[in-house]
């Protein structure tokens, strides 16, 4: 897996290509009757300021007078935009939901899938009174389950929440044959020993931008629900057995969206796919080692702190920055906030560097896990990373009433480029100007050979002509002989 990482990173675009549908917008009538009816809320979208880091730079370092600057400023601070992101939430979780069907399990199971999963697992099967060892299990699962609550609860974590989508049954072939496929070892990613069971059953997680810093709390603690939940399912079945009647292994399979870069980055820093690897800090193999890890909370504590500093830093220049009113204090404020600037950049690339730690703690879980990625919803394709390649874009209805979209780089010594039809070869102008159409060619052709014909015919006419002429007068041929002999003498 380490050689094949290294091969994505040296052939980036070559290994994006090799996504199916590219692009994440592939809807179904269905799915844009739902978009419609969504866009139809658009006024309940909460308002920010359109004010960016980008922004600010742009207005400093521009070559106009300090007085406009102030003015700029002002304008930019000022100004409301309403956000409006129509692919997020359930939505874009529906999609990517979609993809994992159609694009790793080729409709295998599509009938078995079970979208967005509310539940409560606090109130689970407790069906009192109960004898003998039913007692005895149930009172030990109590107990277990309130050292969890408790657990949770410390990192601001609610036991009961959705699954985004469940796949009951799936045959360990299967899962063997994605693993393995060709086609989808650029987007699906798992090591194949891991599944050594008949049957399983996956807990899909669809994560939108899973390593940016801003959502990856979250995300950690969506993360360590899947993992502790799956552990009292693996210990206490019969207590599950109206959510989860059959007793098959479960799997993680966490789908994410983003930089495609990045993913694969973040997985080679990991190194979940190494032979080698290990990880001290967030061991999650059991129950009991995860409510005495500290590490979580303070994972949760370091990073919650830092975005809300950074958050107040940023709050603090911008309105230090709206109350400039002079070129003396236009300087003042860009040293502060070119200090701000450097300081910013530095916390969030701290925090992207540790992001990495949700797959390690995946890893450490010891529960059989797929990694799984889909192009960006909303943003899909990656212009940053094809700048300047000459791309094109396949459109294919499938049989499912689907369109599919394929890029592919294209050979551009099979086009011609536009500067080499203005110096190498003639305009349509031009060519009208100089040059006879195939039409009009093929008229004068017809001309001519009308022509010819009409000439033949004269010459053939004449000839009779001339014959009648020296018969009737002998006298004529001899004179006829004598100027054809003196013309050839000349």
């Amino acid at each position: 897996m380490d050689d094949f990482l290294k091969k994505i990173k040296s052939e980036y675009i070559q290994s994006f290509l090799h996504i199916p549908n590219t692009m994440a917008r592939i809807f179904s009538q269905d799915s844009l009757k739902q978009l419609k009816q969504s866009e139809e809320k658009v006024g309940d979208q909460e308002e920010k300021t359109d004010l960016i880091v980008e922004t600010i730079d742009s207005i400093f370092s521009s070559s106009e007078d300090d007085q406009s600057k102030i003015e700029r400023i002002h304008k930019n601070i000022s100004r409301k935009k309403v956000a409006i992101d129509l692919c997020t939430g359930e939505d874009a979780e529906k999609f990517l939901s979609h993809r994992v069907d159609r694009d790793v399990f080729d409709l295998e199971y599509h009938k078995n899938f079970k979208y967005n999963l509310q539940f409560n697992y606090t109130n689970l099967n407790q069906k009192l009174p109960l004898k003998g060892n039913d007692w005895t299990n149930f009172l030990r699962y109590s107990d277990e389950m309130n050292q969890v609550l408790n657990f949770l609860g410390g990192l601001g974590i609610k036991f009961e929440g959705q699954i985004d989508f469940i796949i009951p049954n799936i045959e360990s072939r299967h899962i063997s044959d994605v693993l393995t496929n060709e086609a989808k070892k650029y987007f699906v990613f798992g090591d194949k020993s891991l599944f050594t069971d008949k049957t399983y059953e996956i807990f899909g997680e669809v994560t939108i931008n899973l390593f940016s810093p801003s959502i990856y709390i979250h995300k950690l603690r969506q993360l360590i629900r899947y993992i502790v939940l799956i552990k009292l399912i693996e210990k206490y079945p019969e207590q599950f057995n109206d959510l989860f009647p059959q007793r098959n292994k479960k799997v993680i399979m966490i789908v994410t969206d983003g930089k495609y870069s990045e993913f694969i980055n973040k997985i080679s820093e990991s190194k979940i796919f190494s032979n080698d690897f290990e990880e001290k800090e967030y061991i999650s193999n059991s129950i009991d080692k995860i409510i005495n890890c500290k590490k979580f909370k303070e994972e949760i504590d370091y990073f919650n702190n830092k975005i809300d500093s950074m958050g107040n830093n940023k709050s603090k220049i911008y309105k230090d920055i709206k109350n400039i009113n002079s070129p003396e204090q236009l300087k003042e404020k860009q040293k502060d906030y070119e200090t701000f600037k450097e300081d910013y950049n530095t916390d969030i690339n701290s925090l992207k560097s540790r992001t990495v730690n949700l797959l390690r703690i995946l890893k450490s879980s010891e529960i059989p896990f797929i990694l799984c990625y889909f192009p960006k919803i909303g943003a899909e394709f990656p212009y940053d990373l094809f700048a300047g390649i000459p791309i094109a874009l396949q459109k294919v209805k499938t049989k499912d009433n689907f369109y599919q979209y394929q890029f592919s780089l294209f050979d551009k010594n099979k086009y011609v480029s536009q500067t080499e039809l203005s110096e190498k070869y003639l305009s349509k102008d031009e060519i009208k100007k100089n040059y006879l159409s195939l039409e009009e060619s093929r008229k004068m052709k017809e001309e001519s050979r009308k022509m010819k014909e009409e000439l033949k015919q004269t010459i053939e006419e004449l000839a009779d002509i001339k014959e009648i002429l020296f018969k009737e007068k002998p006298e004529l041929r001899q004179i006829f002989e004598e100027r054809k002999r003196l013309k050839q003498k000349k």
